[in-house]
């Protein structure tokens, strides 16, 4: 899952190589707080898992 919100023009140029990595991928993305909260709420059941962080510039190496 992705979560990233925009502040700024810096942040929101960024986010569309972001945005393009995360669906490339096909992973979740998220860009506003309540969709971030539905998500954690949704999945707080699985809090016994452990999960996988993973830097996006795994993904896309050419922006990291």
């Amino acid at each position: 899952m992705v979560f990233n919100t925009t502040f700024g023009t810096d942040s929101i140029l960024d986010s569309f190589s972001i945005r393009r990595t995360t669906l490339m991928q096909n992973l979740a993305y998220f860009t506003t707080v309540a969709g971030m909260c539905a998500a954690v709420e949704r999945h707080s059941g699985h809090a016994a898992r452990s999960l996988d962080v993973t830097p996006l510039q795994e993904y896309h190496p050419q922006h990291g």
